[in-house]
């Protein structure tokens, strides 16, 4: 990325102008480099410019950055999750009888009544044996066996898979979070 203080500079230009340096501010943002690069940019430069348009570029800038961010989701590391979607456990069971994959509640089957689902539902995704072991270690160290299961609340298993799924935003989305 590689811009220069003096685009920005100058607080009289046409709304025009203004839009033009937006949309340039945009296009430089193309990488996770440039997003931490662009952010102390406008942080340093924004006092050049008037109020409206530093929020415009800030609303910019993100909007940007988060699509950066999500091209960076690790979901597609799951290679079966990332071929077979993210379905019903059910369905997901008949695609994979006999395969070796397993496959995983993407919220724990012991929370379907706090979710008001029935477990055959929940939506589920196909997992090798070794990385459905992580996200079961996972949900059990965030939420224990036995009190941290009785004590569970529907805010506090949101939670849960929130941070779990912090890098598979398509998770995320798939749960409504």
């Amino acid at each position: 990325m590689t811009a220069t203080c003096s685009q920005w500079q100058n607080p009289f230009k046409t709304e025009e102008q203004r839009q033009s340096d937006r949309t340039y501010a945009a296009n430089l943002i193309e990488t996770a480099d440039d997003i931490a690069e662009f952010e102390v940019f406008v942080i340093e430069f924004a006092f050049t410019l008037e109020t409206t348009t530093a929020n415009q570029l800030m609303k910019t800038f993100f909007k940007k950055a988060t699509k950066t961010i999500v091209k960076k989701s690790l979901f597609k590391k799951l290679s079966w999750a990332s071929r077979l979607g993210i379905k019903s456990y059910k369905n997901l069971r008949k695609l994979t009888k006999g395969t070796g994959l397993e496959v995983h509640h993407l919220i724990e089957q012991r929370f379907a009544s706090i979710m008001g689902q029935n477990p055959k539902d929940m939506i589920s995704i196909a997992l090798t044996p070794t990385e459905h072991e992580v996200f079961t270690a996972a949900w059990r160290q965030l939420i224990p066996y036995g009190n941290g299961t009785a004590n569970a609340s529907r805010q506090i298993v949101e939670n849960a898979a929130r941070q779990i799924y912090q890098n598979y935003p398509e998770i995320l989305k798939a749960l409504g979070l």
